[in-house]
């Protein structure tokens, strides 16, 4: 989905989303479970949407905190609009 502006994209996270912990500093992020599939097997993986500008020190196998949970990151998906989705896993 794209968000046209910079502007709506904070609004559309401060709208929905919640705050995050993403490695040492924080961030508004919108936790989400992601459908995935891998070798034909279907699956919910738990995911992150942040701003690019939130997500540009993030790095896989940092540590994040969501709703006193601990997760890792996976994978990072930029989608060319200035949102990030940060796949995670539990740590």
């Amino acid at each position: 989905m794209t968000i046209e502006t910079a502007t709506d994209r904070s609004g559309y996270l401060a709208t929905f989303g919640e705050v995050v912990t993403i490695g040492g500093g924080t961030c508004t992020a919108i936790f989400d479970y992601e459908y995935v599939e891998v070798n034909e097997v279907e699956s919910k993986q738990p995911a992150l949407t942040v701003l690019s500008t939130d997500a540009t020190d993030a790095g896989h196998g940092d540590a994040v905190t969501v709703r006193g949970v601990g997760y890792t990151i996976i994978s990072i998906q930029a989608d060319g609009t200035g949102l990030v989705l940060l796949v995670l896993a539990k740590s």
